[in-house]
C-alpha cells in the first residue's frame, strides 16, 4: 500500500475479504506469529485479506497461544495471550484528540471503507454478521503495521510495548472480577 502524506495514495475503495477454511487461517497464523482477532459473540480471526469465523471454544487454543501475536480493535479479553496490538491503544497514543473508531482508521490508512456496497443496513442490533466482522478483523489486521511503524517513528513504541500493552490483560482481568 503507498501512502501519500500520512494516508493511503488510492481513493475510498471497498475492502476485499475472502472466507477461508478455519483451519488454513489457524495454520497461517501459528506459521506467521500473528493473527487478526475480532472478538464478539463469535471469534472472527484473520490472515491478510483471507478471514474465518469460529466460537470462542474453537478459537481458544490459538487465543491462548503466547507464541501468537494478535492484533485488533479493543483486545480487553481475559482468554488472550501473548502480544496483544490493540490499534485502538495504538492510535490513540498518536493522536489522543482524534477519533479512534475503526472506520475512521481504515479510510485514513487504508483508503477503504467498512460498509459493503450495496448493503440495505438493515441488521438488528445485536446480530452478528461474518462478513461486517471479518471486513473489521482484515481491516485491523492490514492498519496495525502503519501504527506500529508509526509508533517507531515518534519514539512511542516502548511505552506501547512496556506500560500499554500489559495494561490491557490487567484491565481485561479486573473488569471480569466486576471493577469497570
Amino acid at each position: 500500500v503507498k501512502r501519500e502524506g500520512g494516508a493511503v495514495a488510492a481513493g475510498l475503495g471497498k475492502l476485499e475479504c475472502i472466507p477461508a477454511p478455519a483451519p488454513e487461517i489457524i495454520g497461517e497464523s501459528r506459521s506467521k506469529g500473528k493473527v487478526a482477532v475480532r472478538l464478539s459473540d463469535r471469534v472472527v480471526l484473520a490472515s491478510g485479506n483471507r478471514y474465518c469465523s469460529l466460537s470462542f471454544e474453537e478459537a481458544a487454543p490459538l487465543l491462548s497461544d503466547p507464541s501468537v501475536a494478535k492484533c485488533g480493535f479493543g483486545l480487553k479479553n481475559t482468554a488472550l495471550s501473548g502480544d496483544l496490538f490493540d490499534i485502538e491503544i495504538m492510535h490513540y497514543l498518536l493522536n489522543p484528540e482524534r477519533s479512534h473508531k475503526l472506520e475512521m482508521l481504515a479510510s485514513h490508512y487504508l483508503g477503504v471503507t467498512l460498509e459493503e456496497s450495496g448493503s440495505d443496513g438493515q441488521m438488528m442490533l445485536f446480530d452478528f454478521d461474518d462478513k461486517s466482522a471479518g471486513r473489521e478483523c482484515v481491516a485491523a489486521g492490514m492498519i496495525e503495521p502503519f501504527l506500529r511503524t508509526e509508533l517507531q517513528e515518534q519514539r512511542l513504541w516502548d511505552l506501547y510495548t512496556r506500560i500499554e500493552m500489559p495494561l490491557i490483560g490487567i484491565l481485561a482481568r479486573m473488569e471480569a472480577e466486576g471493577v469497570k
